[in-house]
């Protein structure tokens, strides 16, 4: 679905003249949302915040949102930041959010499901991906589908793939909350740069990653592989898979987690 992922299962295949794995995005359904979004990120007043995800630490990078929001609210923004979600860190969130100063700005709406997910995003003005890693994020493109900018970590083959950074949202640096302060600031004090970014937002997702683009693409390589011999090869035992490094839990579990974000921020430089 994404470079990274592609180029993660090609290391593990024979060398072949021919690659065997093909990238094919994820699509969105265009016409569960607006045609024409940004106006609402064009207008003034309050700047609507969007966090939408499982609420995990780990992967997902949630104790940043404390810092982002504390610090906006430090540069004047006026701001609300919607949690859409749940997860193993709620609890944790919200005690760091509470101590932080900035509960009172934070609206936690839980797991929504999809119909209300999708009017959810047609409100907002940016969506804010504090990931460490993460495979093809499709909130990404929803919220990009639905005129919602991105201001999201940059992850190699990843985010970079989906996001034209500056175009259609911004990329900052993983563990970085001043970096995404500041980008959320930016769009706020220029409205007018933030409704052309939405626009460029949809148009990205109108050109790269609708339904109908993956559709196609689908149906192409199932053409050409039943056109193909059957190849001679033999799957590889399942005692070599591996899960990936990101999602393995290891020595640092029994490290608090200021300590591990020192130490992310030292070896980052």
């Amino acid at each position: 679905m994404s470079p990274r992922q592609q180029r993660g299962v090609e290391r593990l295949l024979p060398r072949r003249s021919k690659p065997l794995v093909t990238l094919i995005p994820h699509g969105v359904d265009l016409t569960r949302f607006a045609a024409t979004p940004g106006l609402e990120g064009a207008s003034n007043g309050r700047l609507r915040l969007l966090y939408a995800g499982r609420l995990d630490c780990a992967t997902k990078g949630v104790h940043w949102l404390p810092g982002i929001l504390s610090r906006l609210r430090l540069k004047g923004v006026d701001v609300q930041l919607d949690i859409a979600g749940d997860g193993p860190d709620r609890e944790s969130l919200f005690r760091s959010l509470d101590r932080q100063g900035v509960r009172a700005w934070v609206n936690w709406m839980g797991a929504l499901p999809e119909r209300e997910m999708e009017e959810c995003l047609l409100q907002q003005d940016v969506l804010v991906l504090p990931s460490r890693v993460e495979g093809f994020p499709n909130i990404l493109v929803e919220a990009m589908a639905a005129g919602v900018v991105p201001v999201a970590s940059r992850i190699p083959g990843v985010t970079d793939f989906i996001v034209d950074h500056g175009r259609d949202g911004d990329l900052c640096s993983i563990g970085r909350p001043e970096e995404f302060a500041e980008a959320i600031a930016a769009l706020w004090r220029d409205r007018g740069r933030l409704g052309r970014m939405a626009q460029e937002a949809r148009r990205t997702v109108e050109d790269r990653f609708t339904m109908g683009r993956m559709g196609r693409d689908y149906d192409a390589l199932f053409r050409e592989v039943l056109a193909e011999p059957i190849p001679d090869v033999q799957p590889r035992p399942l005692s070599e898979f591996r899960i990936e490094r990101a999602y393995r839990s290891g020595m640092g579990r029994f490290l608090p987690r200021r300590l591990k974000n020192a130490i992310r921020s030292v070896v980052r430089r």
